[in-house]
């Protein structure tokens, strides 16, 4: 729940010697806004299981008030120069007010279902209102249908290729890169040796 006042105050007081009020002997104007806004939501949420079921409620309501208030009031002919007040001025005393409220409600609710966290549902439905539109046409119905299934948890998915390396890749691979290439000339070791003489008499 939330809560906001905004309150806001004007006023102003033109010369009555200089400017282009002095023709009218200086104006004054007076003027107040307020805005008040409240937000509300309330919610309820229950979890069961029972076997291998599984199920959770919510239910809840939200609503949405603003309301503005505006005022306003100027004259001329002023009896003292720089004061602002309405009541300052001689003649051509005018005011103005408006009030306005914007409100908006909502009501919703969803349920989750689970069957041994395999299959899954889940249905939703909310009714909204808002004050902008003709009393008779003022409230919508919405509401939304789902559901998965983990196919991961059959049975059957053990024999599907699902998150495994093709073919030839993975531990091989690796096993291969620390392998010799057999295409690599092969090694040659020289052995120096020392040449002999003979001599005949």
């Amino acid at each position: 729940m939330g809560l906001t006042v905004d309150n806001k105050r004007e006023h102003s007081a033109t010369s009555s010697l200089v400017g282009q009020s002095a023709n009218s002997g200086g104006e004054a104007e007076q003027r107040l806004q307020q805005i008040r806004s409240l937000n509300q939501q309330y919610l309820a949420t229950y979890k069961t299981s029972w076997g291998l079921h599984s199920a959770d409620f919510l239910l809840g309501f939200e609503r949405y008030d603003r309301h503005t208030e505006e005022f306003s009031a100027n004259g001329q002919y002023l009896y003292r120069d720089g004061v602002w007040a309405v009541n300052n001025t001689i003649n051509q005393r005018k005011g103005y007010g408006k009030y306005g409220e914007y409100i908006t409600a909502g009501f919703f609710g969803r349920v989750n279902y689970d069957w041994a966290e395999k299959y899954f549902a889940s249905f939703s439905f909310r009714r909204d209102g808002s004050s902008r539109f003709h009393p008779d046409h003022r409230w919508g119905n919405f509401w939304s249908l789902s559901g998965a299934w983990d196919v991961a948890k059959e049975s059957f998915s053990e024999t599907l290729p699902l998150g495994r390396p093709p073919q030839g890749e993975g531990p091989r691979s690796a096993s291969r890169a620390t392998t010799p290439s057999a295409t690599a000339p092969p090694s040659t070791t020289t052995t120096p040796t020392t040449p002999t003489s003979t001599s005949t008499r």
